[in-house]
């Protein structure tokens, strides 16, 4: 039958809970793994076409660990009550990259995309899983769409730009980055992915360049 009212007040703590871990989560979590993967990468996508760089989990430190523990107990609670919960299961799919564990994640992902297609964040998640997983054309699709969304994100923007590099389109990649030093002239991670960029292109006297920046 229908949840007791005090039943429905517990819930909705616990949902309030859930919204506040997101977004740390997502801050943190998400946006410092897809840094760390295109710093990590950047230096061997001339040499390499699987996904790569690992996460070591510990880029946050303690409160990362702490919000991470407070999140699975929420979603625990919310799981048990409601086993369907979208919300909940986007938050431990989130758990599950921090971890680097993505094909649970992708296997989770995959329950709750579409209920979560009109939230900007679950486009990153799904970037990020797809990239890990080797799923090189969909995760452009989606880090496209989120960098549509948030113009002004250049983690997000660097992982595109890896993303197109690993597919083989590195006149993409070039123009992508390109939009980045732009605004930035010194990010060093994106002029390596540049100079990356030009040498798939053949281009050596601007790759050079881009080294010696």
């Amino acid at each position: 039958g229908a949840p007791t009212p005090p039943r429905r007040r517990a819930l909705l703590r616990v949902a309030r809970r859930l919204v506040l871990i997101v977004g740390f989560l997502v801050g943190f979590l998400l946006l410092g793994f897809a840094t760390g993967v295109a710093h990590a990468d950047s230096g061997q996508v001339a040499s390499s076409s699987k996904g790569g760089g690992s996460h070591d989990g510990g880029s946050g430190g303690s409160a990362v660990k702490k919000v991470t523990s407070a999140a699975e107990k929420a979603v625990k609670e919310v799981l048990e009550k409601s086993p369907d919960n979208a919300l909940a299961k986007y938050i431990e799919c989130t758990i599950d990259v921090g971890r680097g564990n993505f094909q649970a994640a992708s296997q989770l992902f995959l329950e709750v995309e579409d209920k979560l297609r009109d939230y900007p964040p679950s486009l990153l998640l799904g970037g990020v899983i797809r990239y890990q997983t080797g799923q090189f054309a969909q995760a452009e699709v989606s880090l496209s769409r989120y960098a549509a969304i948030m113009p002004a994100n250049v983690e997000v923007r660097r992982l595109l730009a890896l993303t197109q590099l690993r597919q083989g389109n590195a006149r993409s990649a070039a123009e992508t980055l390109q939009q980045l030093l732009d605004t930035d002239p010194n990010d060093a991670a994106a002029l390596q992915l540049l100079a990356s960029a030009y040498v798939r292109q053949e281009k050596y006297s601007e790759a050079a360049d881009a080294f010696e920046r």
